[in-house]
């Protein structure tokens, strides 16, 4: 098994990717040159055909992007010259600006912008970055019939699968039926499809773990009829190769957030319809701040989740905040569904459409008579615009036990009787059951939620991490739920604490437990791992391997070890902590962050307006698509704003600025005396990019064939040693500045004098 190593950035000829694909071998690794950190391959004679097992690897030149010029797809995997799937890894690479256009929802050619594959393909993506890919459906990857597909560590941001408007539009993953996808320690972000705005899995099983979900859209099905705009962020058909097997597949989520996604007609976070046989499955889940709007038939169903034809559970799982136009604001269960909810909170969801319709604030049941059995659960401050603040529909299927339901309303204008607060109907009690405040006393139409259920105020606090690394609401001083439960079978709460304290509580969280302190501890292998936090303040050591350490919300310890590590940070208060010589290592940040020791390399993550830092360590610092403030500090260091309005300044040392093509955006260079010699790249002098020398009297500006040197220089006019000076900053490619016009590209804090020839 050969390594054969890409030194050039050019698209094709020798040294090139292309021509290392063509030349390998089956097996072979295909590495890349040091001296690629941060370039980019540009594509320009169309996409790259792999068609046997090869393994891609980035790590050698972080920074790395291959980029399909949009104006192309980025790779396609094909199956071998027997007609047989291959096994293709790519690791450590940024693909982005694929695309292919196209409206044919069943053109599978206008699919997959950055990876397409053929059936029977095994498929690994590791850390890597997917951004800016569209295509017709499946914006980032489309992956082939009984293809299965790998996805650890990795990012999508930005990607585009709606053109079409297919049924299988995933905005950044979607997959052919009678496979499988296996997500790990990934992060999805304002990623845009039809039906599942970051997934799209198609009969096969699907696993997600340690993975958030932010921002992620498929509004763009709201308009017309068909199966569209569900999913914001996951949307699943079935689990197992047809729907009506003997066999049945599995939907597994398990420590992932879903944050800020939004739907149209059904599931605002999340659609997960399956098929007899096959379950759904959902453990310390964190459903926040979704939405589901009408679609063209004006449904809103389910504003974080929408679940339905297949048995389900959801365990130690958290719905806040959530909202959908009509019913279901946390979770709308539909179909064939038995199903169990577990030490769960749901928390301030609403079902409104702001003019007084609107049912189940919190949950609402459409699966005819499938039992569901609701244990230790809390549902406080959930709204509906009609009736059932918390419930609607169910009935006695439904089975409560140690269940807390507290402070939900249903009174915004339609309901001027003031009955069925908490719920439409009525509930099997299973006992150890509370409710505050009581049903209207006044209205015989109205119900509690059970007929033997304790009507007294529970005392809950407000949401917040109580332990565990989740969102809960725990029992305050004084509460009755405590020690007001029965006997449940349960030896945890929805933190992972033991109920243990005596004769169980009602409600998610156990009083009195030793996990009330906030944040939990995760500890890594000697191998390559994946490690989320929840929402405390968490500790993550890696220790040995190549690390992906993710604290989540909360202000965080990163610990990453021997071995290169990837720090994701979104809190300014989180610490790393990297030894001496432990490998090269990135901090991927959502917040301003300075690299501390031993740290070498930083990207800015998301759209906000954020600023970067490195040390005195040659650091490679890339921006996001937001306008930002990028600085090197010490060393020799490479600097790439991307997208935006950018502010680079190189520091001490030898740097290299690259400023962003065609990004539409003025970006400034800034170089104060003593920083050493710069070269500056993609510099626009028609797009008004400017420049700013400080605490330098004079400059002599000197162009050539291949850019502007801007030199030292003694503010002389016609000097015999005009030009002679020491280099301060090149603009590669851009010449033609005289006195007249260079006023146009210089910013306001410049203070020195150029002279021309």
């Amino acid at each position: 098994m050969a390594i054969i190593t890409v030194t050039t950035n050019a698209d094709s000829g020798a040294g090139s990717l292309r021509q290392a694909i063509a030349s390998a071998a089956s097996g072979d690794t295909i590495q890349f040159s040091s001296t690629l950190a941060n370039k980019i391959i540009t594509l320009t004679s169309g996409q790259l055909n792999i068609n046997k097992n090869l393994t891609i690897d980035g790590s050698g030149a972080t920074g790395l992007k291959i980029s399909g010029n949009n104006a192309s797809r980025i790779f396609e995997v094909l199956n071998n010259a027997n007609y047989q799937g291959v096994n293709v890894s790519f690791k450590n690479l940024i693909l982005t600006n694929g695309k292919l256009s196209g409206t044919d929802p069943n053109n599978e050619a206008t699919a997959g912008a950055a990876i397409k594959t053929a059936s029977y393909t095994t498929l690994q993506v590791e850390n890597c970055q997917i951004d800016n890919n569209v295509a017709a459906f499946g914006g980032g990857i489309f992956t082939g019939w009984r293809s299965n597909t790998t996805v650890i560590n990795s990012q999508f941001t930005g990607n585009d699968g709606t053109s079409a408007r297919s049924e299988r539009g995933g905005g950044a993953i979607a997959t052919k039926s009678e496979g499988s996808l296996t997500v790990l320690g990934s992060r999805f972000t304002n990623n845009k499809g039809i039906n599942g705005g970051a997934i799209n899995s198609l009969l096969g099983q699907l696993i997600v773990k340690d993975s958030t979900f932010t921002g992620n859209d498929t509004t763009a099905g709201a308009v017309g009829y068909g199966t569209a705009g569900y999913g914001g962020a996951i949307y699943t058909d079935g689990a197992s190769a047809y729907t009506n097997d003997s066999i049945g597949g599995n939907i597994s989520i398990t420590n992932s957030r879903f944050e800020s996604n939004k739907g149209a007609g059904q599931g605002g976070g999340l659609f997960l319809f399956a098929y007899a046989l096959d379950k759904i499955a959902l453990d310390r889940v964190q459903i926040l701040n979704n939405q589901v709007i009408k679609d063209g038939r004006g449904d809103a169903l389910g504003g974080g989740l929408r679940i339905g034809n297949a048995e389900f559970s959801i365990a130690n799982s958290t719905f806040a905040n959530n909202s959908a136009l009509s019913q279901g604001g946390g979770l709308w269960v539909g179909e064939t569904s038995p199903g169990s909810i577990v030490n769960s909170t749901f928390s301030n969801n609403v079902a409104d459409d702001g003019v007084g319709n609107g049912l189940g604030g919190a949950v609402t049941f459409v699966n005819g008579s499938n039992p569901v059995n609701i244990t230790n659960s809390t549902f406080a401050e959930n709204r509906a615009g009609f009736q059932g603040g918390a419930f609607w529909g169910g009935g006695l299927n439904v089975r409560l036990t140690n269940t807390i339901a507290v402070d939900n309303t249903a009174k915004n204008g339609g309901n001027p009787w003031n009955i069925k607060q908490h719920t439409g109907t009525q509930f099997t009690d299973g006992g150890g059951n509370f409710q505050w405040p009581p049903k209207n006393p006044t209205d015989p139409s109205d119900v509690n939620i059970t007929n033997n259920v304790r009507l007294a105020d529970p005392f809950l606090g407000a949401l917040q991490d109580n332990g565990g690394g989740i969102l809960t609401r725990a029992l305050l001083e004084g509460s009755p739920a405590v020690n007001g439960g029965v006997n449940s079978g349960l030896t945890t709460d929805g933190r992972g604490a033991a109920r243990s304290d005596g004769q169980i509580d009602s409600g998610a969280v156990e009083s009195g437990s030793n996990l009330f302190t906030a944040g939990i501890t995760r500890n890594g292998t000697t191998g390559n791992d994946s490690l989320l936090g929840g929402a405390g303040n968490d500790t993550i050591n890696g220790n040995a391997g190549n690390d992906s350490l993710d604290g989540g919300a909360g202000t965080d310890s990163l610990v990453g070890g021997a071995g290169s590590d990837i720090y994701i940070v979104d809190n300014r208060n989180d610490v790393i902590t990297e030894g001496l010589n432990a490998g090269t290592d990135e901090v991927r940040s959502y917040v301003t962050w300075t690299l501390g020791a031993n740290l070498e390399n930083l990207t800015l993550l998301g759209t906000a307006n954020i600023s970067g830092t490195g040390n005195e360590l040659n650091n490679i610092i890339v921006g996001n698509r937001g306008n930002n403030s990028l600085a090197g500090g010490a060393g020799n260091d490479t600097l790439t704003g991307g997208a935006g309005g950018d502010i680079l300044t190189g520091g001490a040392g030898n740097d290299v600025l690259n400023l962003g093509n065609n990004d539409n955006a003025v970006d400034l260079v800034r170089y104060n005396s003593g920083d050493g010699t710069d070269t500056v790249n993609e510099f626009s002098r028609t797009g008004g990019d400017k420049l700013s020398f400080t605490n330098i009297a004079s400059i002599d500006v000197v162009s050539s064939s291949t850019g502007t040197a801007f030199r030292v220089g003694d503010g002389i006019a016609g000097n015999s040693g005009f030009g002679t000076g020491a280099i301060l900053a090149t603009l590669t490619g851009i010449s033609g500045f005289t006195t007249a016009n260079i006023g146009a590209n210089l910013d306001t804090s410049n203070t020195a004098r150029f002279f021309f020839t």
